[in-house]
């Protein structure tokens, strides 16, 4: 058990992760006052939150191609679509943990939050690959 923990703390608690979270919660604030923009502005709820959200992805691969994987990486539109189709399934799996939680635990603020936390991490290793393999 003390092993998994080392290796869980060398991987995650790093430099690089912290710069994801940050650059993470950034995104997820940039998307929300976004959204809020467009819905004050009468665009209809499902385009203001999908265009925001297709926006946040866009903004979120530039963040992280400059000052987090820049070492590594030269952002090209190529490389932007692979990290939309990267996103799409980041989603999926976050959905499908937020479902499984409530389902296991009736109560949707811990499933959301739980759901949030294990995504976090499964979000950085999904980019952290993505990065490595398309590197300079």
């Amino acid at each position: 058990m003390r092993k998994t923990f080392e290796i869980f703390t060398l991987n995650f608690f790093t430099k690089n992760f912290a710069t994801f979270f940050c650059i993470g919660v950034t995104t997820a604030l940039f998307d929300y006052l976004l959204y809020i923009f467009l819905l004050s502005h009468d665009w209809p709820m499902l385009l203001a939150k999908s265009l925001a959200s297709a926006i946040a992805v866009v903004f979120n691969y530039l963040l992280n191609s400059k000052f987090n994987f820049g070492k590594v990486h030269t952002m090209s539109l190529k490389h932007l679509g692979y990290y939309g189709i990267l996103y799409v399934f980041l989603i999926l799996i976050h959905t499908l943990f937020n479902q499984g939680l409530f389902i296991v635990l009736n109560n949707v603020n811990i499933a959301v939050f739980g759901a949030l936390c294990i995504s976090t991490f499964v979000n950085y290793i999904g980019v952290k690959k993505f990065f490595n393999h398309f590197r300079n």
